[in-house]
């Protein structure tokens, strides 16, 4: 505020400037150019801070969203209806050999083809499709920024950006992709979007462990 009081108070000197009975009309053209470039400057230097401003706000509202986010809590279920912990394998999660995969970056829940697969948190749909190893795959974003991957579906019965809960169905058990040899099953993983650096070990792949999570952590006794 003070530096527009100045610039007001120039122009008005200037204004006499032009009122004095004989003005050296070259003075005056300069002290014009001189003002209309403090103006500029000061114009850049407004529309600057206002940048800054608005990137701060930005980048503090982001900050909110994720520990919002971190908050929320996950309270995951068992996603195929009727399983439990007797239908996967426990050592399947970064087993090593696993074909292409080179680990296995989930667990198998096997189940009868056209089971119902409910989303195991609440969340919203990213994507359906069917494509690769995956078959016919929903993937969920769910509390704590997670992405919930449902793999080799049967039937996809639910739509991207569709909100869903705990019992919300999104498809069945089947064996579509890569699984096509085996007996149906739900191939369920959970990735972060937030790294957990503290999980990488020396395992093949391991420092890919910062962006998956086992979900039989959170699926025991479920």
């Amino acid at each position: 505020m003070d530096v527009w009081i100045c610039v007001l108070n120039y122009l008005l000197t200037l204004k006499d400037t032009f009122h004095t009975p004989t003005p050296p009309f070259h003075t005056a053209k300069h002290e014009m150019l001189g003002c209309i470039v403090l103006l500029q400057y000061l114009c850049v230097e407004n529309n600057a801070n206002n940048m800054k401003r608005i990137l701060s706000r930005i980048l503090l509202a982001l900050v909110v969203i994720v520990v919002l986010g971190m908050l929320i809590p996950q309270n995951l279920k068992m996603p195929v209806v009727g399983a439990d912990s007797n239908s996967y394998n426990h050592e399947t999660f970064w087993y090593e050999g696993w074909g292409t995969s080179i680990v296995h970056k989930g667990i198998d829940v096997f189940a009868r083809r056209g089971t119902r697969v409910n989303s195991a948190t609440i969340g919203i749909v990213l994507c359906t499709a069917e494509y690769g190893k995956g078959g016919k795959f929903v993937l969920v974003l769910g509390p704590k920024w997670r992405l919930h991957y449902y793999a080799h579906l049967d039937e996809i019965t639910t739509k991207p950006l569709a909100l869903v809960g705990h019992g919300t169905q999104i498809g069945t058990v089947g064996n579509t992709g890569n699984a096509a040899t085996t007996p149906a099953h739900l191939h369920y993983g959970i990735g972060t979007l937030i790294p957990y650096p503290w999980r990488i070990d020396d395992a093949p792949l391991g420092h890919q462990k910062a962006f998956y999570l086992n979900p039989i952590d959170y699926l025991k006794g479920k």
